[in-house]
C-alpha cells in the first residue's frame, strides 16, 4: 500500500486500488441482508455526506455507536463531531500544502477517538441536525439537544452556533477539490449505513 501514499487519485480509482490491495470498501445496500444493520435512506446519506464534505477541512467527524440504535432507523444518522476545530490561522506561517503528508498528519493531527470530552454527538435528519445531550459512554441513547443549542438546517450552521465566528472564512478558503473528493468517497463507502 505504500505506493498509494501521497498520490492523488480520483475517488473511484482510489477505491479500486484499495480493493486490489485487499481492502474492500464498496458495500451495496443489498449486502444488508447479511447484516443486522439497517441501511440509511439514500437521500439522507447524500445530504449528510454533502454537509460533512463541506466542513471536512475544519473538523473531524467520525462514527458513533448510537448510529445503529434501532430507534434511528433509516431516517436518522448519528455521528461524532470534534469539539476542537482546525484553525488555519494558527498553522505555522511557513507551512505549505506540499509539506502536509501522512507523516505530518500522524505527528500533528492525532485525535483521541475514545475520549468523550473531545467529541459532541450530532443527530442528522433530512430537515434538521442538532448536537445532542448524549455521549458514546451514555447508558441510554438520548436525542435531547444540548443546553443552549438549537436545531439547524445543516452541520455548517450548527458548528457556527457552537461559537466559531470564522467558520465561513475557513470554508471559503478550503480546497474545493478536497471537499468534492471527500463527498464522492463518502457516497461510495457509505459509512453511515455500514
Amino acid at each position: 500500500m505504500s505506493e498509494l501514499y501521497n498520490k492523488y487519485m480520483p475517488p473511484r480509482e482510489l477505491l479500486v486500488a484499495l480493493s486490489r490491495a485487499g481492502i474492500n470498501l464498496l458495500f451495496e445496500d443489498t449486502d444488508s441482508e447479511f447484516s443486522d444493520t439497517p441501511t440509511k435512506s439514500p437521500a439522507l446519506e447524500q445530504r449528510a455526506y454533502s454537509d460533512i464534505a463541506l466542513v471536512s477541512s475544519i473538523c473531524t467527524i467520525t462514527n458513533s455507536k448510537w448510529n445503529h440504535d434501532p430507534s434511528n432507523g433509516a431516517s436518522r444518522a448519528v455521528f461524532r463531531v470534534s469539539k476542537k476545530l482546525f484553525d488555519p490561522d494558527a498553522a505555522p506561517q511557513d507551512l505549505k500544502k506540499s509539506d502536509i503528508d501522512m507523516e505530518f498528519v500522524r505527528n500533528n493531527l492525532r485525535m483521541n477517538f475514545k475520549a468523550d470530552d473531545k467529541w459532541d454527538l450530532m443527530t442528522y435528519e433530512m430537515e434538521r441536525c442538532c448536537f445532542i445531550d448524549c455521549t458514546e459512554t451514555s447508558e441510554t441513547f438520548n436525542t435531547s439537544p444540548q443546553p443552549n443549542v438549537e436545531t439547524h438546517l445543516n452541520v455548517y450552521t450548527a458548528l457556527e452556533q457552537k461559537g466559531n465566528a470564522n467558520i465561513a472564512k475557513y470554508i471559503r478558503a478550503s480546497d474545493v477539490l478536497l471537499g468534492d473528493t471527500i463527498k464522492k468517497l463518502l457516497m461510495a463507502v457509505k459509512p453511515l449505513s455500514w
